[in-house]
């Protein structure tokens, strides 16, 4: 019988295979948020502040008052009544398996949807935000429909929990006159609670979508790391171990925590927007999204490419990561066609190139290159990668290396300084021709020749 987890032994955990093997998932931010389309995901919060710039630099307070007569006419509840009607579109235009079937064609292999953002909106069958629910607003089961449809594509689920931060998202900033104290609507705004009512409810939301959803992951934003969520925090994670144990339905579930809300080996390190800078030893996870100013839909968005996209997975994997892409879905759960697109080009590669990928495990350094000591920490913004830069990645039955060239190469011969040892073959993964080589005291040296690739490549070294 396996050992029970309590507050005490959380580190004895250990991160399920199929996690480490996945390398790759889908978040979505997708709400109440999303119906204004501009600025980011924290409309609600900047709406209400003046003289303030949102993440991406844009004035929300201003544009609110324009577009909208300002707070004093129309506060954050007036957009749940539209999202209410977007929502229903979602269902009826079967969003749900779209979703799911695109997800997959991009090589994903789990999939978090945000369950409830700092807005305290809950999408899904909520009994603690009892009034502000998807259920109860329009009759959707947002979350429980699209686990139902990523299962059926054989893609792992879990639900993003971001209630902690509800305290201070609408509380401190600007009170009278507004919507956000009138005692009707205390429930979304969360105005008035004390410290140990909102850990309180943080917990039971918490415990709510575990036993509900049965997530295989569930993942968490910032303010855990806070002295106050510290017995309930613990005694959920113990929980949700246990709930794995004792379930019949799930083999390994993953809890993705920041900033020092849990200790090291106890779950699972998630870095927003940014990388670590070597092999850790521990599975971790980055997240970043493929829009550079919001994780939600909006109007104005900027994106990044595939090819950042795919070289920031193929850094992360080589160092023992897994990476969380966020897309942020319109209004009706339309899918924007530039977001699409991403998804589609790196399902391409991945379904040629995923054999690198997937199921590996790190190799003795994780590369080499001029960008070799390149992003570090949390936002820590994009690196231009190119052929110049190699990601290293090994086969579980240490058969093979892979050498992942970031970009096109621009001559016929390539050397990775880093292989010290005469391989038995050499070849380029896509294509199966095989390369000639020789081992130079500057490292493994290979000639390409005719066998150019167009774009970022695998070369696949049996040792």
């Amino acid at each position: 019988m396996k050992e029970r987890f309590d507050e005490n032994n959380l580190k004895n955990y250990v991160v399920p295979e199929w996690f480490e093997d996945a390398k790759f998932g889908i978040f979505i931010h997708y709400g109440v948020y999303s119906e204004p389309g501009f600025g980011d995901e924290w409309y609600g919060h900047w709406m209400y502040l003046r003289e303030t710039k949102s993440w991406g630099g844009d004035d929300i307070y201003e544009y609110h008052r324009k577009t909208y007569g300002g707070v004093e006419k129309f506060g954050y509840k007036d957009f749940i009544p539209k999202f209410i009607e977007d929502i229903r579109k979602y269902r009826d235009y079967g969003m749900p398996e779209q979703w799911a079937e695109l997800f997959k064609q991009a090589g994903a292999k789990y999939v978090m949807p945000v369950g409830i953002h700092h807005d305290s909106f809950a999408l899904y069958d909520s009994d603690v935000q009892s009034e502000y629910n998807s259920v109860k607003q329009a009759g959707i089961d947002y979350c429980g429909l699209l686990k139902d449809a990523c299962n059926n594509q054989g893609l792992h689920f879990g639900i993003s929990n971001h209630f902690a931060e509800n305290r201070w998202f609408f509380d401190k900033v600007l009170a009278a006159g507004t919507d956000i104290t009138d005692p009707a609507y205390r429930q979304l705004y969360g105005f008035g609670l004390t410290e140990e009512e909102h850990v309180k409810k943080w917990y039971d939301i918490s415990m709510e979508i575990i036993e509900k959803y049965h997530p295989e992951l569930i993942y968490y934003d910032f303010d855990l790391q806070k002295p106050e969520y510290v017995p309930y925090k613990r005694k959920m994670l113990a929980n949700y171990y246990n709930m794995e144990q004792d379930s019949e339905e799930l083999n390994g579930v993953i809890c993705c925590y920041k900033y020092g809300a849990f200790e090291d080996g106890e779950a699972i390190l998630d870095v927003e927007r940014g990388a670590l800078q070597g092999i850790r030893e521990m599975h971790w996870q980055t997240d970043t999204s493929v829009g550079t100013k919001s994780w939600g839909y909006t109007k104005n968005e900027v994106f990044g490419s595939p090819h950042r996209y795919l070289c920031e997975l193929v850094d992360t994997v080589s160092k023992n990561g897994n990476m969380l892409l966020n897309i942020g879905p319109m209004p009706d759960g339309t899918i924007p066609e530039k977001v699409r697109e991403i998804l589609l080009e790196m399902g391409k590669w991945l379904q040629v190139n995923g054999e690198a990928i997937y199921a590996t495990r790190p190799w003795k350094v994780y590369g080499e290159g001029p960008n070799v000591n390149g992003a570090k920490g949390e936002f820590s913004g994009e690196v231009l990668y190119d052929a110049n830069d190699i990601r290293y990645t090994r086969s579980k039955d240490h058969k093979y290396v892979y050498g992942i060239v970031m970009g096109k190469a621009d001559k016929d011969v390539i050397v990775l300084t880093e292989y010290r040892e005469l391989p038995e073959s050499v070849e380029i993964l896509a294509t199966g021709h095989p390369l000639a080589f020789e081992l130079t005291e500057n490292g493994l040296k290979i000639y390409l020749k005719e066998n150019m690739p167009d774009d970022m490549f695998v070369i696949k070294i049996k040792m």
